[in-house]
């Protein structure tokens, strides 16, 4: 998902001054990573969790369609479909987790516990291990959703232009956003931060992408892929990152094979529509 909007420099990163900037903020209207998804349904036994997430449905509207969790089910099961544990855990604030599962090993069955279904509907996934490792991802995204670890990167370039502002899960996220949308042209570039807190992260994640871009790969072949000093961009089979900044997206980057999901346009501080 891509907005054009702008904001405004920490004190010590000014528009203009010729290099390339790559500023942090925290995103405090993330995408909700259920919103669109047709094929795959959370169901939970506790009305808390429908109401920390108005995507995730009641176990009561399961039953209503099946008559007991077992039909459910073995019905599911039956059609084609397949029928996931779904996990909670926490562990103080912040520390949502959803996951695969009963019980976590780390959180023990005091902290963690079966809190619902992850359902799969026909034909959405080929086999189990590739609905086990899609419902690993997702829910993984659902836990840094509801623990609020959502950044946006927007860059800046030397002339102190915004272009476009992507928004990211986690610091791993964050990191591999950075590394996808960044220009290959920006040989001189620094990582700003919009808040104090945010010093860490951005910090980090500078030296994380340029540890990265520096790192020699291997291609197919087997051979060492020669990294060119103008761009940073990899000779041979094995490409760092994408060439260019992709235009105006419409939606957040995802691999996921699964189901579809819809944007809701982002606002800017105005309170009309970013473009």
């Amino acid at each position: 998902m891509a907005m054009q909007f702008k904001r405004r420099l920490p004190s010590y990163a000014t528009y203009g001054d010729g290099r390339n900037k790559i500023l942090i903020a925290h995103d405090d209207d993330p995408w909700n990573v259920l919103e669109g998804l047709t094929e795959v349904t959370l169901y939970a036994y506790s009305p808390r969790f429908t109401a920390m997430n108005e995507y995730i449905e009641p176990m009561s509207d399961l039953l209503e369609e099946y008559g007991s969790e077992e039909q459910a089910v073995a019905r599911i099961r039956a059609d084609g479909g397949y029928v996931l544990p779904l996990g909670y855990g926490e562990h103080g604030p912040g520390t949502s987790t959803f996951y695969v599962g009963s019980v976590h090993p780390a959180l023990g069955e005091w902290d963690s516990g079966l809190a619902g279904f992850i359902v799969f509907r026909k034909g959405c996934v080929k086999n189990e291990d590739e609905a086990r490792a899609y419902a690993d991802d997702l829910l993984d995204e659902l836990s840094k959703w509801m623990n609020g670890d959502a950044y946006l990167v927007t860059l800046i370039d030397s002339d102190g232009d915004d272009t476009e502002t992507y928004d990211c899960l986690g610091y791993d996220g964050l990191v591999d956003r950075i590394l996808d949308v960044m220009p290959s042209s920006w040989t001189d570039f620094t990582v700003c931060y919009e808040d104090d807190y945010l010093q860490w992260a951005a910090e980090d994640a500078e030296e994380e992408v340029r540890k990265r871009l520096e790192k020699p790969k291997v291609t197919s072949n087997g051979k060492r892929a020669r990294m060119t000093k103008t761009n940073h961009r990899y000779d041979g089979v094995v490409k760092m990152r994408k060439d260019k900044v992709p235009k105006k997206s419409t939606k957040r980057a995802s691999t996921k094979p699964v189901g579809s999901r819809s944007v809701k346009p982002r606002k800017q501080s105005n309170g009309q529509k970013a473009r």
